[in-house]
């Protein structure tokens, strides 16, 4: 069990060892959906969203065209195009949600199950004295599933799936919707649920960044507020969705009748950044109080440095 208060925050690198994409890789992933498969284009045509095919393929060209590496990129220019983004963004993941790839025991990158180990409690009616919230950028439910999955199968006689949706997961950009066994009208996690009400659903659960929910961004200052360690996993560290945390008012905190100004553990992973990339994260943005990863560590090697 964890018993410090910690945070995770997570990027779209915590759910690359599940198959998922890349920030470049979702954007050539929908460029390719949308320029290359007719197919796909209807599937997006069929939502009603009020786009001809004509418009979905200039959406295209000027994604691939703008040279930019990322959706998120793209879209500060171009927030009208919103609804398209979010349907071919569940295109592009849906099909990801494999159940095998949650429990692959021969994945070295597979730090679900660190995570699971670490949350182990004797009985789960104990699961929530985990003293751990968790921030995600990402729009996949593969972690949901994952927890969904190994505690029920640890805690067969104890389980509660109500307990299990208390624990605290606030995914900042919205998620491809409630799964199955949060919602009676949720969706399986089943890469074959990827067309017709189940897309137009999944899109829906998506926000966009010019779409910030001030509640849910709200409820992630109390988070990091509350901890007393913070561990940014799979992040790329941009500059906006750090201000989106407004993180950099919350890495230090008052302790004591005298209020000394104490700095909190921080820390983050850094795989296959380089020292430049590093010196201007950990010097530049974070002013040196945040620990960064060796760039050969993903979150399972950064994570047993830290003692999970």
């Amino acid at each position: 069990m964890i018993e410090v208060p910690t945070v995770f925050i997570l990027g779209a690198g915590a759910s690359e060892p599940y198959e998922y994409p890349l920030g470049t890789e979702l954007r050539t992933n929908i460029v390719d959906n949308l320029r290359q498969n007719r197919s796909k284009r209807k599937e997006i045509i069929d939502l009603d969203l009020g786009y001809s095919e004509k418009e979905i393929i200039e959406f295209a060209d000027d994604l691939y065209k703008s040279n930019t590496y990322t959706i998120d990129d793209f879209l500060k220019c171009n927030d009208d195009k919103g609804d398209i983004l979010k349907a071919a963004i569940a295109q592009v993941l849906i099909p990801k949600e494999i159940k095998k790839n949650l429990s692959q025991e021969n994945n070295p990158k597979h730090w679900y199950r660190l995570l699971n180990r670490n949350l182990q409690t004797p009985s789960f009616e104990d699961f929530l004295d985990n003293q751990v919230k968790i921030i995600t950028f990402n729009y996949d439910r593969s972690l949901e599933e994952n927890l969904f999955i190994s505690q029920q199968s640890l805690h067969r006689k104890t389980f509660n799936v109500e307990i299990l949706m208390e624990f605290p997961i606030l995914h900042i950009f919205g998620k491809l919707g409630n799964l199955d066994w949060e919602d009676t009208e949720g969706r399986a996690y089943d890469p074959t649920l990827c067309t017709g009400e189940n897309l137009k659903s999944a899109s829906e659960g998506i926000r966009t960044l010019h779409e910030d929910d001030g509640k849910v961004l709200l409820e992630a200052e109390k988070f990091l507020e509350w901890a007393d360690e913070i561990y940014f996993l799979g992040f790329g560290y941009d500059i906006n969705n750090l201000q989106r945390l407004n993180v950099f008012n919350y890495i230090e905190r008052n302790v004591g009748i005298n209020k000394e100004l104490v700095t909190k553990t921080v820390a983050g992973t850094a795989y296959k950044f380089s020292y430049p990339q590093k010196s201007r994260i950990k010097g530049g943005l974070f002013k040196n109080k945040i620990n960064l990863g060796d760039e050969d560590e993903d979150c399972v090697k950064f994570l047993n440095r830290y003692g999970f």
